[in-house]
């Protein structure tokens, strides 16, 4: 069995096409037939700037999130 999985990461205030985009990713998998995908709120993480984001310290509307893709 092959597969692979994806994992995209953004802040929760990113949009595409008028939507939440971790909502936008979803869509797009599920119309092109993946296996699953799931989306989550972060509790903290660290970005390319090295500064650690803790989502009890940031604006909820702007707090961390992923969402991974299987195929």
């Amino acid at each position: 069995m092959e597969g692979f999985s994806l994992r995209f990461y953004m802040h929760s205030r990113a949009r595409k096409s008028g939507m939440p985009l971790h909502v936008w990713l979803l869509e797009q998998a599920r119309t092109r037939g993946f296996a699953g995908s799931s989306t989550f709120q972060a509790i903290e993480g660290y970005g390319r700037h090295d500064t650690i984001l803790h989502a009890n310290r940031v604006l909820s509307w702007d707090a961390p999130r992923g969402c991974g893709v299987h195929r």
